[in-house]
C-alpha cells in the first residue's frame, strides 16, 4: 500500500490492519529508547508529509509532471490534513491507544525492583543497537557548512536535553499520585513525547524514564487495568498524545521531516542512555536473595540478547551491505548510488 497515495480506499482489510498496527506500535512505543520509527520501516509504514503551500509559477508544472495525488498531497491545508488522519486513521490510533494501555498490564514496578540488572541491561542493549544504524544514517551524506551545524546542534541536544530532564525531575522528586496536578504532568509529558516520537520515533516511555515518572503512571494505569479507577487518566493521556502529534503535523509542513536531524538527535540521545545508564543506574542495582544467583545471571544475559538482537533485527535493513533493494527504497537511491556505499 503506498502511503502517498490520497486516495487510499476505506475497506475493512485495511481498518482491521490500521487497528493491528496501531496496537503494535502503541505498546512498543512504551518501552524506554526503543526506536518506533524502524519498527514502522520494518512493516513498511511510510508517513505521509503534507508540506506547506506556498505559491508558485510551477504548480501547474508539478501537476503535470506529477501524479495528481501527489500534488494534491503537497497543497492540501492544515484542516483538510487533520480531516484525513482522521478518516484514513482513526483505527490506527484506536489501536495504538490499546496498545499503550495493554503495556500496563507488565508489573513495571516489580520488574525494576526484582530484575534490575536486566532491565537497565536491555535498555543499553536497545539503545546500542540503535545507535548504529542512527549513526548510519546521520553519517550517510555529505554535508553543506549549514546542514553540518544544525545536525551536529540537534547531535549536542539529544545528549544534553536529557541530562537536563533527568536533572530537574530528579530534584523536583516527583511523587505520582492520582490527583489533577499529576493528570496535567502526564498531559505535558506525553504532549512532548509524542511530538518527539513524531518527529524521530523516540518511544514515548523515554520521557517517562527521563522524568522519573515511569513507575508512578504505571502504578495507575495498572490500577486502571485491574480496577477500573482514575478514568480521568485515560483522557490526560489520550489529549496529550493528540495535541502533541497534531503540532508535529503542523510543524512537519514548515520544516519537513528533518530526517538527517532526527538521526543525530536520537544518536545523541541513545550515546546519553549508554553512559547514564552505565554509569549511575547500575550502580545502584543488586542481586536478590530470593532468587538464585546463576538464574538471574542468565536472565541478564538472555535479556540483554534479545534486546541487541530486536534492535539489530529492526534496522538490517537500513544497511547496503546486507540487503540493497531495501536500502535502495528506504533511502530513495540508485543502484549506482547503492553501489558506492
Amino acid at each position: 500500500m503506498n502511503e502517498f497515495k490520497r486516495t487510499e480506499k476505506i475497506t475493512v482489510g485495511n481498518i482491521l490492519t490500521r487497528l493491528l498496527q496501531g496496537s503494535v506500535l502503541g505498546l512498543t512505543s512504551m518501552i524506554p529508547f526503543f526506536q518506533v520509527k524502524d519498527l514502522k520501516e520494518t512493516l513498511s509504514l511510510k508517513e505521509k508529509i503534507f508540506q506547506k503551500d506556498t505559491k508558485s509559477d510551477h504548480r501547474l508544472k508539478d501537476i503535470l509532471t506529477e501524479s495528481l495525488a501527489l500534488s494534491q498531497n503537497r497543497h492540501l491545508s492544515f484542516f483538510k490534513t487533520l480531516l484525513w488522519y482522521i478518516t484514513h486513521r482513526w483505527s490506527y490510533m484506536i489501536g495504538f491507544l490499546i496498545g499503550f494501555l495493554v503495556f500496563f498490564f507488565v508489573p513495571v514496578s516489580r520488574l525494576t525492583e526484582e530484575f534490575s540488572f536486566a532491565v537497565y541491561g536491555g535498555m543499553m542493549a536497545l539503545s546500542g543497537g540503535f545507535l548504529f544504524y542512527e549513526l548510519n544514517k546521520a553519517l550517510k551524506n555529505r554535508y553543506s557548512h549549514k546542514e553540518l551545524l544544525s545536525t551536529l546542534l540537534f547531535f549536542l541536544s539529544g545528549v544534553i536535553l536529557p541530562w537536563l530532564i533527568t536533572i530537574l525531575f530528579d530534584h523536583l522528586a516527583i511523587e505520582v499520585i492520582p490527583d489533577t496536578t499529576h493528570g496535567l504532568i502526564l498531559l505535558a509529558i506525553l504532549f512532548v513525547a509524542s511530538f518527539i516520537l513524531s518527529y524521530t520515533g523516540m518511544s514515548l516511555g523515554t520521557m517517562f524514564y527521563l522524568t522519573s515518572t515511569f513507575k508512578g503512571y504505571s502504578v495507575i494505569f495498572n490500577t486502571f487495568l485491574y480496577e477500573h479507577t482514575d478514568y480521568v487518566f485515560i483522557l490526560y493521556a489520550v489529549i496529550g498524545i493528540l495535541l502533541g502529534y497534531t503540532l508535529s503535523v503542523f510543524v512537519k509542513r514548515f520544516f519537513g521531516a528533518l530526517r538527517q536531524e532526527g538521526s543525530s538527535f536520537n544518536a545523541g540521545v541513545y550515546i546519553f542512555s549508554l553512559f547514564y545508564i552505565g554509569f549511575v543506574e547500575l550502580k545502584q542495582c543488586a542481586l536478590i536473595d530470593t532468587v538464585s544467583e546463576l538464574s538471574q545471571q542468565i536472565t541478564i544475559g538472555t535479556t540483554i540478547a534479545g534486546c541487541f538482537l530486536i534492535a539489530l533485527m529492526l534496522t538490517i535493513h537500513g544497511f547496503a551491505i546486507f540487503n540493497q533493494k531495501d536500502y535502495r527504497q528506504l533511502n530513495n537511491l540508485s543502484d549506482a548510488e547503492v553501489a558506492k556505499k
